[in-house]
């Protein structure tokens, strides 16, 4: 049984009128240097905690199938903003934060967004919503024995939201699979990644200068400098992956 038929007794796009939306996939970065090596494990199940209008989702499933592989994308999300959506100022200094909540009736419309998004793109059958919290969405997965060999975080970027996130996660990925995220530039993620791998994974962290990272389960140990993780939290502005480790 699929996590989709366990979760809904229909297809959750049954009767969605996607022809009332344009293709709207913009939004973030995308961290291609760590999505695109999704093939390598050849997975059959794919979690994604943090969608939004599913320009990630979308990318990975365009990436599985030109590489003849099928799984199932679960995309955990609450669809109603990130702190800095919503606060000000950060919320005044990048305006298209709040425009992008796309507010009507006082509720974000980014769900209706990505439902349409998906279907426009021909992913209706691979892609999965989970409407809820990151927290939440972990347990309702390991209640019915989710495992997933791929995993992208891309959730809240304050500290304990983040370290929740890797430590919840980290439960539900199997040994030899990837978990991938993004926003190394932001402190929180940052800091919530070096203080998993302390006292959780003692795992080999790989760091790409599009702020994209990467830690395979069971892969390579080894110690991390100080000096190299400071640098790469105020800025990676190199093209080559960087490595850094727990002493």
């Amino acid at each position: 049984m699929t996590v989709r038929e366990y979760l809904f007794p229909s297809d959750p796009y049954a009767g969605f009128d996607h022809h009332a939306y344009d293709l709207d996939l913009s939004g973030f970065r995308l961290p291609e240097s760590v999505l695109a090596r999704v093939v390598e494990v050849r997975p059959k199940m794919v979690i994604e905690v943090g969608s939004w209008k599913g320009r990630s989702a979308i990318y990975l499933a365009d990436r599985l199938r030109k590489h003849g592989q099928e799984a199932e994308i679960i995309c955990v999300d609450t669809w109603l903003g990130a702190e800095e959506m919503w606060v000000k100022p950060e919320r005044d200094d990048v305006p298209e934060r709040y425009r992008g909540l796309c507010i009507r009736h006082g509720h974000p419309a980014v769900y209706e967004q990505f439902l349409a998004n998906v279907l426009k793109s021909g992913h209706a059958g691979t892609i999965t919503p989970l409407p809820n919290t990151s927290a939440i969405g972990a347990r309702i997965l390991g209640r019915i024995g989710t495992r997933a060999q791929f995993i992208f975080i891309d959730g809240s970027h304050e500290f304990k939201d983040a370290y929740g996130d890797l430590v919840a996660y980290w439960d539900l990925l199997d040994e030899g699979g990837m978990m991938v995220g993004d926003d190394l530039d932001w402190g929180g993620v940052g800091r919530a990644l070096l203080e998993f791998q302390r006292r959780v994974c003692n795992c080999r962290i790989e760091a790409h200068s599009d702020q994209g990272w990467m830690i395979r389960k069971g892969g390579p140990q080894g110690p991390w400098h100080e000096a190299l993780v400071r640098w790469l939290l105020a800025r990676l502005k190199r093209s080559r992956p960087v490595l850094f480790f727990r002493r």
